[in-house]
């Protein structure tokens, strides 16, 4: 959206955008357009990546089969990461403490409180082969067929 209007798609941006879109078209209107597509899909697992509210909780748990999962490390690594993937423009200079004033945000500020009511809990302070390890044995445990039906 932000690139189809010629905006720079920097974090800032991208923590305005939702913000606006529910003070001006109401509470949930993403959580109800996302719940549109994923009941629209026909693939078996459908991944909602990006919980940040607590509409998107209601509306993930609306689905008859669902698990809310929250993948989370210590905010210096994720500082780290975040800069080393400078995904977003900026992200390469941001310094620590931008980090955090930025994890404010209305966006950011419920994810901790969703965590805690999470269904899994994967730490990824480890290497990615250790991650790796979590989510083949979460898949193992979660999306065998007889846990899917």
């Amino acid at each position: 959206t932000l690139r189809m209007w010629g905006i720079e798609p920097t974090r800032e941006h991208l923590q305005a955008l939702p913000v606006a879109m529910e003070n001006t078209y109401g509470k949930g209107v993403l959580s109800q357009a996302v719940s549109k597509l994923m009941h629209a899909s026909a693939a078996q697992v459908v991944i909602y990546n990006g919980v940040r509210w607590a509409t998107d909780v209601e509306m993930v748990r609306s689905f008859d089969h669902h698990l809310l999962v929250y993948v989370t490390a210590e905010s210096e690594l994720r500082f780290q990461r975040l800069r080393a993937r400078n995904e977003k423009p900026g992200e390469e200079g941001m310094s620590y403490e931008q980090f955090l004033q930025e994890e404010q945000a209305a966006t950011e500020r419920e994810i901790p409180k969703i965590g805690a009511t999470a269904d899994v809990r994967l730490e990824n302070n480890g290497t990615k082969d250790a991650f790796a390890g979590q989510v083949k044995m979460f898949c193992d445990e979660h999306l065998t067929a007889d846990k899917m039906t």
